[in-house]
């Protein structure tokens, strides 16, 4: 299954689409997973402001849109998001959908993931692969 993902991810890295990964456990609240997957996939005007940063990302996730090629978000460990913050969580949620048919109304794909069942090597195959990616630019 990880070799499957590894494959997904670089063939992802290598059409062009952005790449987000963040660990919920590492990030600990909504405002710092929305902060980190926006680092990840190159927003602008980070940092973001905690009171409006979900307007902020759709702001960006719409503009970015118009200059790639699509967008993969991955939130590792979302069980454990969902029972602490669960209406964040599904506010984030929303807010990605909000965007969503902007990609897709241009044919570009769009996808946020969320990894319920823990598995430690998810992130070991995401850093691989951006490494991977970003020693070749």
């Amino acid at each position: 299954m990880l070799d499957d993902l590894e494959t997904i991810i670089t063939l992802l890295y290598e059409s062009g689409v952005k790449v987000g990964y963040v660990d919920y456990r590492k990030a600990q609240s909504t405002f710092e997973i929305v902060s980190i997957l926006a680092s990840e996939i190159g927003l602008l005007h980070l940092p973001y402001n905690e009171r409006c940063s979900r307007m902020q990302f759709l702001d960006g996730m719409i503009g970015l849109s118009h200059r790639e090629n699509g967008v993969l978000l991955f939130v590792d460990h979302a069980y454990d998001w969902i029972l602490t913050d669960r209406r964040e969580a599904f506010n984030f949620i929303e807010t990605f959908l909000t965007q969503a048919d902007d990609w897709l109304l241009k044919n570009k794909p769009c996808h946020l993931l969320l990894q319920i069942e823990a598995d430690d090597r998810v992130e070991q195959v995401f850093r691989i692969c951006k490494s991977k990616f970003t020693s070749q630019i």
